[in-house]
């Protein structure tokens, strides 16, 4: 059996602002420690994509993780 999670932050620059969304699923036997991992080493990843795209470093503003 599966369970969906949707991860979701949002960010803010001096020029860009903007929403990152992804949707996972996972075993109903999956730690929360595990999928919270999971989350923090996306933001992450995604935190170094959007400054190498806009060309600045952008603040995280919001995160959550629906559905744990």
């Amino acid at each position: 059996m599966k369970k969906t999670v949707i991860f979701h932050f949002s960010y803010k620059g001096n020029e860009n602002a903007g929403n990152r969304t992804l949707k996972m699923d996972y075993s109903i036997f999956k730690s929360k420690s595990v999928i919270t991992n999971d989350f923090f080493n996306w933001v992450k990843l995604n935190s170094a994509e959007i400054a190498k795209s806009c060309g600045e470093k952008c603040a995280v503003t919001n995160m959550q993780i629906i559905g744990l």
